[in-house]
């Protein structure tokens, strides 16, 4: 799905997660042959995606709960006789959902809509089949916002400190040029998606 789609129904920056759960969402329904995406299609698309918050829900593995998850929605998902033809649309419970998961970043002041507060969103609605699914799992609201919230707390704090260290590492000037490369590359890849990193890393080239 365009994020000019998503921007039509609420103005935000999403991240690179969440739009690919929308995506696959979107694959979900054309598979399934329903001309909408509805909540079970949001949950399956999110349930595709190897994300680190689904470690941290239950006492299931991520993959478990992931499994399970895609397997309630196929049992309740009925398939459709005919092709879908064009882009399907989101149905006004997964507009809703958008609405909510964007209303979640925006409490947290988070820069960017995740998939995180996509899974929020779907459990907020409080109505939708996904909020049905999830809820049978023991993923409630306050669970959901919990797991989130000490995910983004931990995560926070293995930033500073990679930052610290990819601070000190550019301004050593003990360590020889090659070295210093390859610990770079090291520090990047164990930050991940961290802008600042790259922000930093440009400021201090020679």
């Amino acid at each position: 799905m365009k994020v000019e789609k998503l921007e039509e129904i609420v103005k935000a920056k999403y991240a690179p997660d969440f739009l690919q759960a929308v995506d696959q969402a979107e694959y979900e329904a054309i598979v399934w042959k329903h001309n909408y995406i509805g909540t079970e299609h949001l949950v399956r698309g999110l349930a595709r995606q190897p994300l680190p918050i689904w470690d941290r829900l239950t006492l299931l593995t991520g993959e478990e709960l992931r499994r399970q998850v895609l397997s309630a929605t196929t049992y309740i998902m009925g398939k459709g006789d005919i092709p879908v033809v064009g882009e399907p649309g989101l149905t006004p419970r997964g507009k809703r959902v958008i609405e909510l998961a964007v209303d979640e970043s925006r409490k947290v002041n988070s820069p960017e809509v995740g998939s995180n507060h996509l899974l929020i969103g779907l459990v907020r609605e409080g109505e939708g089949i996904a909020w049905g699914v999830l809820d049978s799992l023991g993923i409630g609201l306050e669970v959901a916002r919990t797991r989130v919230e000490t995910a983004r707390r931990s995560d926070s704090r293995k930033n500073t400190v990679v930052l610290s260290r990819l601070s000190n590492l550019l301004t050593d000037k003990a360590i020889p040029g090659e070295a210093r490369h390859r610990l770079l590359l090291a520090l990047e890849r164990e930050a991940e998606q961290m802008e600042l990193i790259r922000d930093l890393t440009q400021n201090n080239q020679p």
